[in-house]
C-alpha cells in the first residue's frame, strides 16, 4: 500500500511529515513560500488524510512507509521536516535509517512520553461519542467540539478539516478515528535510541507551547551529537502562529 502525497516546487527534495490529525493540505501554504528553492514531498501518513486506513499504526511501520515512498520516487536521501508526531517519526528514522536523512528539522516535539497530552485522551472521547457526526452543518459540529472540556480551541479547526460530508447524510472522519484512538498511547510513548545520532538535527520549539521544555533540550543534546535549537514566538502550530520566522529558520538550515 502506498501513501498519498503531494509535491510542490522544484530543486532539492525535502519531505514534510505532519502531526497527529494532520494531513498534507496543512503544509501547502507554507511549502509554497519556498517552492522556488526546494521540491517538497508531503505525504498523508497512514490513517490520515487521503492515505490508506490500516489497523497497524506504530513508528516502526510508519518509517517503512516513508522509506517505501522515498524508494518509489528514487530518493536515496533527503532533508526531512517533522512536526509533532511527524517529528517523532523523523527521530525514529534517524535511529533506524540514518543514511536516508541528510538533515532533520524537528518542530516542537521531544522524544519523551506525551501520555498526559490532552489531545491523546480527547481522541478517545471523539471516537466513543460520535453521535454529533449526524449534524447537518459544520457550525453544529463546531459548537459540539467547543463544548468538550479540555479540548484546546486551536485544535478545533484541525479536527473540522478532518471531516467531510457522508453520502448517507451527516459527516464522517477522513482520518481513521478508531485506529487513531487505539494507537494514541503508542504514538505518545517515549522513543528509545540504539545509538548516538550524528546527522545534523535542528529543533524549533514554540515559546508558548509546553511540548518541549528546557530539560528536554538537555536530553536531546545527549542523543544528537550535531544538535541545534531555536525558540520562536509561537504555540505548537509553528507554521501558523509564526510562519515568517519559521520560514527564515527552515531556509537557513536547509541551505540554498
Amino acid at each position: 500500500m502506498k501513501l498519498f502525497y503531494r509535491t510542490i516546487g522544484s530543486g532539492k527534495p525535502v519531505i514534510i511529515l505532519h502531526g497527529f490529525f494532520g494531513m498534507s493540505d496543512f503544509w501547502l501554504p507554507f511549502s509554497k513560500k519556498l517552492s522556488k528553492n526546494y521540491q517538497f514531498i508531503i505525504p498523508d501518513l497512514r490513517n490520515h488524510g487521503r492515505s490508506f486506513h490500516h489497523p497497524e499504526m506504530n513508528y516502526d511501520i510508519m518509517v517503512d512507509d516513508i522509506i517505501s515512498l522515498m524508494d518509489s520516487l528514487g530518493i536515496q536521501s533527503s532533508s526531512i521536516i517533522g512536526h509533532s508526531m511527524g517529528g517523532k517519526l523523523l527521530m525514529k528514522m534517524l535511529d533506524s535509517h540514518q543514511n536516508r536523512v541528510k538533515r532533520a528539522l524537528i518542530l516542537d516535539i521531544a522524544p519523551k512520553s506525551y501520555f498526559s497530552n490532552n489531545l491523546l485522551a480527547i481522541v478517545r472521547v471523539l471516537n466513543k461519542n460520535n453521535s454529533f457526526l449526524a449534524a447537518s452543518s459544520f457550525s453544529e459540529i463546531k459548537e459540539h467540539l467547543l463544548s468538550i472540556k479540555g479540548l484546546p480551541k486551536s485544535n478545533i479547526s484541525i479536527l473540522l478539516k478532518n471531516l467531510h460530508r457522508s453520502d448517507s447524510g451527516g459527516f464522517c472522519w477522513r482520518c481513521n478515528m478508531p485506529i487513531l484512538s487505539h494507537s494514541a498511547k503508542e504514538i505518545g510513548s517515549e522513543l528509545l535510541f540504539s545509538k548516538l545520532i550524528n546527522n545534523p538535527v535542528s529543533l524549533v520549539r514554540g515559546r508558548f507551547s509546553d511540548f518541549v521544555l528546557d530539560s528536554d533540550l538537555k536530553n536531546m543534546e545527549k542523543i544528537f551529537s550535531n544538535f541545534s535549537h531555536f525558540t520562536i514566538d509561537a504555540g505548537h502550530w509553528l507554521h501558523i502562529d509564526n510562519e515568517k520566522k519559521l520560514l527564515e529558520i527552515v531556509k537557513r538550515e536547509l541551505g540554498a
